[in-house]
């Protein structure tokens, strides 16, 4: 069995126009939390698998940002297990070999997938890389994630 479990659910970050190739976490902000396990507003979401199953992750958000807006919003994401945090590979299927180097945030439909193996924990980070820099619009830009646990026999 594989469980997925939330961490923060919501974060605001100030985007300031002509902001390029900024970089924020999400949980973080400005940089990079420090990984508290017994504090869910230290991570994105966690993933226990057992040892019968390994698990892929959806990551995707659901609706894109303004391309009017945004000339880029380049989404990855970083794990531990409880010491500091490093790059995840992004898959481009739940079961395939076949890897992406981001999601796409102006795209609609994008996504990408994570893979854990057997009898593990992880925590994990949401990393965006944008720039705000099309327009001089001050209104808020809500973007919401959705991860979504596929648990399966392997890879």
């Amino acid at each position: 069995m594989a469980q997925l479990s939330l961490g923060t659910t919501s974060t605001s970050w100030t985007i300031y126009v002509n902001d390029v190739n900024q970089t924020r976490y999400m949980p973080g902000g400005f940089s990079e939390t420090t990984l508290n396990t017994a504090d869910t507003s230290t991570y994105a979401f966690m993933v226990v698998t057992d040892a019968n199953k390994v698990c892929a992750i959806k990551v995707e958000i659901t609706t894109p940002v303004d391309n009017t807006k945004f000339s880029n919003f380049e989404i990855t994401v970083l794990s531990s297990t409880g010491a500091g945090w490093s790059s995840e590979p992004l898959y481009a299927a739940s079961t395939g070999a076949t890897t992406k180097a981001f999601i796409d945030g102006l795209t609609p439909g994008d996504s990408a997938y994570i893979h854990q193996g057997l009898s593990t924990t992880k925590y994990y980070e949401i990393q965006v890389v944008y720039s705000y820099d099309l327009v001089g619009d001050n209104s808020q830009i809500p973007v919401t994630f959705q991860f979504t646990s596929l648990p399966q026999s392997g890879f």
